[in-house]
């Protein structure tokens, strides 16, 4: 999020966003944001892996062809780290502190 203040509601969590967090959506997470503030504006960027390119990204990581499930969904910069992927099968989980 580069600007504005939201709540978002993901998987029956209540956030609160701000600039500098970073919000990772697995496929089919429910969720739902709306304004924190009486500030109009927001502005974020956002982009979509497609599944074929995760895949890949898993086998040049992991050696494995797997798709990881994000925890949490929501850090902030300062908590962002290079994760570690724990796969079992074709299965991964990627635990962001």
């Amino acid at each position: 999020m580069v600007s504005g203040e939201r709540e978002l509601i993901c998987n029956g969590l209540n956030l609160k966003l701000s600039p500098g967090h970073l919000l990772i959506f697995n496929p089919r997470d429910n969720h739902e944001c709306v304004s924190a503030s009486r500030a109009p504006f927001l502005h974020y960027l956002g982009f979509n892996i497609l599944k074929k390119r995760m895949e890949g990204i898993s086998i040049e990581l992991t050696g494995e062809s797997c798709l990881p499930q994000f925890k949490p969904t929501v850090f902030s910069d300062e908590s962002a780290a290079m994760p570690s992927w724990n796969c079992t099968g074709s299965s991964c989980s990627v635990p962001m502190y």
